[in-house]
């Protein structure tokens, strides 16, 4: 039987927009969903915002298992940006799976990089999970170009034997540049699944827009050719707070999906 893993991603939004009251928006549904693997962006590193998050999870994890149930408990991997974003911000991997080795990547530009574990699967195998936020600027497809080539070429030489995934915000449309280059290797989980790319994941109602502009972001990959079946996936961190309709999780909706791997070979 196939092992059906649950990932997800989200822009964190770092500390700002009322980030106390956000915070339990975040945990109830991570708790509620369990993702086996969560990559964020946009993570506030003087607060040690990744540890914070973990430790609230795991705790809402504890008192909603049933007694005597084990369900995982989540460790965190964070990798800041580089100089001279380092000290400010960075991202971060959330598993609830053995985790056996973490590295990084420079991308060069804008202080970005991107970050990797690989975990051990239930059935022995095991998996590569990356986790990234490209450049920003509007007009910088082409830095994002770049970016994504360093990204396909480290998946190929960490991955060439074990599945992969790739989540992140990648500051990116579909229809542009970056995302093309990236899906001549992989391929988008929401769009597998339902035929298309979300409407938009950029901007929630947390935060007031002085432009009509909305886009989809953020995105879940993964390689057409590893074996790995997308079973559905979705738009997550969809709803307020239910008594302050404009409280929202992030100023980014987040995705999740569900991936059967098959029995995977072992690295």
């Amino acid at each position: 039987m196939p092992f059906v893993l649950r990932v997800a991603v989200l822009n964190l939004r770092h500390n700002a927009d009322r980030w106390p009251e956000r915070l339990p928006l975040i945990v109830e549904e991570l708790a509620r969903e369990r993702p086996h693997l969560v990559g964020l962006q946009e993570v506030f590193v003087p607060i040690d915002q990744a540890g914070l998050l973990t430790g609230h999870l795991n705790r809402a994890c504890a008192s909603l298992a049933p007694t005597g149930v084990q369900c995982g408990t989540y460790t965190f991997y964070l990798q800041s940006k580089t100089w001279p974003e380092n000290l400010k911000e960075g991202i971060a991997i959330l598993s609830r799976l053995p985790v056996e080795e973490h590295d990084w990547l420079d991308l060069r530009g804008g202080s970005r990089v991107a970050q990797r574990v690989r975990v051990r699967l239930p059935g022995g195998g095991a998996l590569d999970f990356y986790n990234t936020h490209l450049h920003h600027e509007l007009l910088a497809d082409a830095l994002r170009c770049e970016q994504a080539t360093r990204l396909l070429e480290w998946m190929k030489a960490c991955s060439a034997d074990v599945h992969a995934i790739l989540v992140g915000d990648l500051n990116a449309r579909p229809d542009s540049g970056a995302l093309r280059l990236l899906k001549s290797s992989l391929v988008s989980a929401y769009e597998v699944a339902n035929g298309r790319e979300p409407e938009y994941t950029f901007p929630t109602p947390l935060v007031k827009q002085t432009l009509p502009w909305r886009a989809t972001l953020d995105y879940i990959l993964l390689s057409p050719a590893s074996g790995a079946r997308v079973l559905r996936a979705w738009r997550a961190f969809e709803h307020p707070a239910a008594d302050d309709p404009t409280l929202y999780a992030s100023d980014h909706y987040g995705l999740m999906a569900d991936i059967a791997l098959e029995e995977p070979r072992a690295s």
